[in-house]
């Protein structure tokens, strides 16, 4: 396994794999369009942070987000988390998921936040597995328009 930095051209090469997961094992409807646009808008966050992890040269997961000044000191913000189906439950995205860590940190961040879906499994990967805690002091709001 090995990481590096990636940009849109490095995420471009997963797509598949993640339209393929997301359309399959959580009911949703991306197409390539779609993909590609989202990679684009987190890629052109300021001071965006994007690594890859590879087995080999094939690209099997990544995790991408940005650096957020607040009064207190920088916090990065982990937008996505992603690995492929195959390799999943065998420590890769704990593995990534450290070393996006390790970056913001090296970066000057003193705190890492993130939105996950609200249920087990990802309860279990970021709080149990990975010391998260939920935030007491915000809460994700929404509106339909």
């Amino acid at each position: 396994m090995n990481i590096k930095q990636i940009g849109i051209d490095e995420l471009k090469t997963i797509s598949q794999d993640y339209i393929s997961y997301f359309n399959e094992y959580e009911g949703s409807q991306w197409t390539e369009v779609l993909v590609h646009r989202k990679f684009k808008q987190l890629i052109g966050l300021y001071d965006f942070l994007g690594i890859g992890l590879y087995h080999e040269d094939q690209l099997i997961g990544f995790s991408v987000g940005n650096l957020v000044q607040f009064d207190d000191g920088i916090v990065a913000k982990l937008n996505e988390l992603f690995i492929i189906k195959e390799c999943q439950s065998k420590g890769y995205g704990t593995y990534l998921l450290r070393e996006f860590e390790k970056m913001s940190k090296k970066k000057g961040a003193f705190r890492i936040q993130l939105e996950s879906a609200n249920d087990e499994t990802h309860h279990r990967f970021y709080n149990e597995r990975n010391n998260y805690q939920d935030a007491s002091n915000n809460i994700l709001k929404s509106k339909q328009l």
